[in-house]
């Protein structure tokens, strides 16, 4: 039912064509506040029903508290082909050693080798048994 209201908010009432609709950023609220029936509690959830005097006393809001915290976005980071390469280092020695016996790369049992390999060492993983 919000969708519904939103779009015919953005996009206008078809009986009323002389008004017109309202941007996107106000449309759809970018004050991050509660829903019509519904609250903040003190740590950030958003829970059903009014807002009574107990839950002001225990913190409740009618806005987010953690408004600041969840309109941060992390900043865009983008490699070159030639540092994405770097990044990925060298192949170890149980790599080959793991991908050269198994067919199927990659699967569960290639990466429970690979990581098998690595705990014992290159030298050490795939000997038999000397007695």
């Amino acid at each position: 039912m919000y969708l519904h209201n939103l779009f015919k908010e953005l996009t206008g009432d078809r009986k009323n064509k002389k008004q017109k609709s309202a941007p996107i950023d106000e449309a759809v609220g970018e004050t991050k506040e509660a829903p019509a029936g519904t609250y903040f509690t003190k740590t950030g959830n958003l829970v059903r029903g009014k807002l009574t005097k107990d839950a002001k006393a225990r913190g409740a809001r009618q806005t987010d508290p953690k408004d600041n915290q969840r309109s941060k976005v992390p900043p865009v980071t983008q490699m070159t082909e030639a540092q994405f390469d770097e990044a990925a280092g060298e192949k170890d020695a149980c790599y080959h050693k793991v991908k050269s016996r198994y067919k199927v790369w990659p699967s569960a049992y290639a990466s429970g080798a690979l990581v098998q390999c690595r705990k014992k060492g290159a030298k050490n993983w795939g000997n038999s048994k000397k007695k």
